[in-house]
């Protein structure tokens, strides 16, 4: 997010454009997630983890060395953005379906909330390092220490335990059939129908006028430059890990409901406030405050799914989730 976000910005001058580069890795939920949810509701999820980020590893490294040859362009960044995009259409739906798998149901909030700390965590040490690092070597080779960082991904992937034996689904029905049984069962559960709206207007809102922007907000409004945007992006990811941190001490709420309206309440507040400002020093604690809350709105939320769903059906559902 860090070099193609600056490189958007840097080579197009273009606020839409890079918002749509930096956001085109959504578009291929739309198109392979259904794909994705049977997968992980028929294959070894561990196994379909570890596969995607070999693909993961070498995507990036193509690009990188288009990018270190000189021969990278507008339109290579958005095909790297939408490739990418397709490994997490493909894999995501496996990794939110195998966290059940590992944990008890009572567990649930603070193995999500967990999870996405392991997010936060990186994303508070990691782009103030690719921020300094485009400065100093050039976005190139910046990209090929991220190819190295899906590598480990691979490892640790590979070092996760054996999940917990699950019902499979009916390998005869095609594929087709399968993701709709997840569909029907999505449609006609309208408390799992109501928090998957929720989620998908949440995202709809928050990422493209938050996230999308902020290459934009450090050039033109706070005059940084691309270790700056790094800066502001890691000091984001401190309001991630005290989102989930918090997630993760509430544990097993009961009144799961009244926690998301309120965590939707303060991201709200702090977008209208993080739109008036100007300055750089204000919007940090603001920023750092709407992230933490749509943490911990990512995390009860999907523990509260993760609850009520069937193991044979989290994929799909899953899938359906991420479109």
């Amino acid at each position: 997010m860090v070099v193609v976000g600056w490189l958007a910005y840097e080579r197009t001058g273009s606020p839409l454009l890079t918002s749509l580069i930096l956001g085109l890795d959504a578009l291929p939920f739309l198109i392979a997630g259904p794909v994705g949810g049977v997968l992980a509701d028929t294959w070894d999820r561990r196994r379909l983890l570890m596969a995607g980020t070999v693909y993961q590893t070498l995507v990036t490294i193509g690009f990188a060395t288009m990018l270190i040859l000189g021969r990278g362009q507008t339109w290579h960044m958005f095909v790297f953005v939408f490739a990418m995009g397709l490994s997490l259409a493909l894999i995501e739906p496996a990794k939110a379906a195998l966290i059940p798998n590992l944990v008890p149901t009572s567990s649930l909030v603070n193995a999500f909330a967990l999870n996405t700390l392991a997010f936060g965590a990186s994303r508070l040490v990691m782009p103030v390092i690719g921020g300094i690092l485009v400065v100093a070597v050039g976005p190139g080779p910046t990209l090929l220490v991220g190819s190295a960082m899906y590598a480990l991904t691979f490892v640790a992937t590979r070092a996760v335990g054996p999940a917990a034996p699950r019902e499979r689904v009916d390998g005869g029905l095609p594929p087709l059939r399968r993701f709709l049984e997840g569909a029907d069962y999505v449609r006609d559960t309208r408390l799992i129908l109501g928090l998957i709206l929720l989620l998908g207007v949440t995202a709809l809102f928050f990422f493209p006028f938050v996230h999308g922007l902020l290459p934009v907000y450090a050039s033109d409004v706070y005059g940084m430059d691309a270790a700056g945007l790094g800066l502001l992006m890691s000091l984001i990811g401190l309001g991630n890990i005290t989102g989930t941190v918090v997630a993760a001490s509430v544990g097993n709420v009961r009144r799961k409901g009244v926690f998301i309206a309120v965590a939707l309440g303060v991201v709200a507040v702090a977008m209208a406030a993080f739109s008036r400002g100007s300055g750089f020093a204000p919007a940090v604690p603001i920023l750092m405050l709407a992230n933490g809350a749509v943490m911990m709105f990512f995390s009860i939320l999907a523990a509260s799914v993760n609850s009520i769903v069937p193991d044979l059906l989290r994929g799909r559902v899953a899938s359906i989730s991420t479109m």
